[in-house]
């Protein structure tokens, strides 16, 4: 918690600097920066950009979801560029399915904590499902082919038990862990 609270005043220096050059003032209120309601629009889905809904004002929670989606990201690039260099190494293609799963984590995480309404929340911890499914074939793909350990029968069943759960999600209920919602 130290190491957070050092941050802020170099976070208010950062916002009042970059406040200057866009001829606004600056406003740093509680530990939070103001911002304005910025909409990503995406295949008919109108979603705020990392804001709270009721202050407009970014979250550490969601500053923390968005530096784990941006540093999986990172990591997916750097890992699917070795992978097509060294395309028989079969472990840095598996690292990438994970920071890919990390990344859809991140997502349905951010989407969980905005819902609206019990329905949204549901899709949101299916879709969370699928991509506990990408990290579960990733790291122990990434283990098997990396570290060389493991019977190959045990990582067959691992990840057939994995896809079975996944698919069991999509066709049960809300999904394969939540009957119904009854209120957020």
């Amino acid at each position: 918690m130290r190491q957070i609270t050092a941050l802020v005043p170099a976070l208010e220096t950062l916002h009042r600097v970059l406040a200057i050059r866009r001829r606004r003032p600056a406003v740093f209120a509680g530990h939070e920066f103001a911002h304005t309601r910025i909409v990503w629009r995406h295949a008919g889905l109108v979603l705020p950009a990392a804001l709270c809904y009721s202050c407009g004002r970014m979250s550490w929670v969601t500053i923390i979801w968005s530096m784990i989606a941006a540093v999986s990201a990172t990591l997916a690039t750097i890992y699917l560029l070795i992978w097509f260099r060294e395309r028989r190494s079969w472990a840095y293609l598996c690292f990438f399915v994970l920071a890919v799963g990390v990344i859809g984590m991140a997502a349905s995480e951010f989407a969980a904590m905005h819902a609206k309404s019990p329905t949204e929340y549901g899709a949101a911890v299916r879709w969370g499902h699928f991509a506990n499914g990408l990290m579960a074939v990733g790291a122990l793909g990434f283990v098997h082919f990396y570290f060389g350990t493991g019977k190959g029968w045990l990582l067959g069943a691992a990840l057939g038990l994995r896809l079975l759960a996944v698919v069991m999600n999509f066709c049960t209920g809300l999904n394969l862990h939540i009957g119904s919602i009854q209120s957020l």
